[in-house]
């Protein structure tokens, strides 16, 4: 029996997953262990399940546990599901069922509350737009955590478009936590 050449597409001709799938079919009875593939093939016992790992992906090559809990590979049987492939199926629905439950609502239980004013949050550009204005002066200066710098910048560039055109503002690192913008004119 010779490999089928589309069976065979993605994997390289003349790669390790190539050889392993050519033998495999043409002898579908066996099975392979890392040793025995890194033994036959001439490669590191090592490289064995990353360069299997695509065919296998693929539905070329099965990997399967043997009776001593060792990986085997062995030539796809349509009719037998990989153990690996089985306990991949059955936690995907565990999750899929956690996840139904964690969204089941009992709408009976809620109640609905009246005359609960609306919470109104102050627009962003409004609390840049005080601090901005509360820098008076050439050199007036605050610092903030590292992590807002782009929403700083982004900010003092909208400021100085919508309000004060002749400001200008430089924006440094001042400590591995923290940045500050000064006014410069």
């Amino acid at each position: 029996m010779s490999a089928n050449p589309a069976r065979l597409a993605g994997a390289r001709s003349g790669s390790l997953a190539q050889k392993v799938c050519a033998y495999l079919e043409a002898n579908p009875e066996e099975e392979l262990t890392r040793s025995d593939i890194a033994a036959k093939f001439g490669c590191a016992v090592a490289a064995v399940d990353s360069a299997l790992a695509p065919v296998v992906l693929a539905g070329r090559l099965a990997r399967d546990k043997n009776e001593d809990d060792g990986i085997v590979w062995r030539f796809p049987d349509p009719g037998r599901r990989s153990a690996f492939a089985a306990s991949e199926h059955a936690s995907r629905q565990q999750a899929k069922a956690r996840r139904r439950a964690a969204m089941a609502v009992d709408l009976s239980t809620i109640q609905i509350r009246r005359g609960v004013p609306l919470f109104e949050q102050p627009k962003r550009e409004e609390g840049w737009n005080n601090l901005f204005s509360q820098m008076t002066e050439p050199l007036d200066s605050f610092e903030i955590p590292i992590q807002a710098h782009a929403a700083l910048a982004h900010a003092a560039a909208a400021f100085r478009k919508n309000h004060q055109p002749s400001w200008k503002f430089s924006i440094r690192k001042v400590s591995e936590t923290h940045c500050g913008i000064w006014r410069l004119a």
